[in-house]
């Protein structure tokens, strides 16, 4: 009897250490998206791939060789939403990004401010342009 309970105690144990890890409330939604790069050289978008496929970001980034560059990448869906369209940029350090339209960063259940500044994390900034940069921000990470 002792074998079965002992049995029991540890698939017991494994449901519930299984369950605490698959439990995250604020993690964001990964997906594998495939999106097209720019016709620029160097290419913006394939650029800030490969830099967030370093920071730990995005990961399985695959690079087919066509113009512009079909890149398929695995990652938060918000931060491929933002670099896949044309002007998006991820700004990790701050979760946001710049560029993304108001429908699409609500969507994503972000906060957007359609005229933020250009200085807004250089704050010893000597000059700054007066341009309204559309950004969309996210509080969780």
């Amino acid at each position: 009897m002792t074998i079965i309970a002992r049995f029991l105690s540890l698939l017991l144990v494994a449901v519930l250490s299984g369950c605490a890890s698959d439990y995250k409330t604020s993690s964001p939604l990964i997906e594998t998206r495939t999106y097209a790069g720019v016709d620029a050289v160097p290419d913006p978008v394939l650029e800030q791939t490969l830099e967030l496929e370093k920071q730990g970001i995005l990961s399985n980034v695959a690079v087919m060789e066509s113009f512009p560059v079909q890149i398929t990448a695995t990652g938060p869906v918000r931060v491929l939403e933002c670099i896949s369209n044309p002007g998006g940029t991820w700004v990790p350090a701050h979760n946001e990004c710049e560029g993304m339209n108001q429908t699409t960063c609500e969507q994503l259940g972000g906060d957007f401010n359609e005229c933020a500044s250009a200085c807004r994390h250089q704050t010893d900034a000597m000059i700054c342009f007066q341009v309204c940069v559309p950004i969309c921000t996210f509080t969780s990470q």
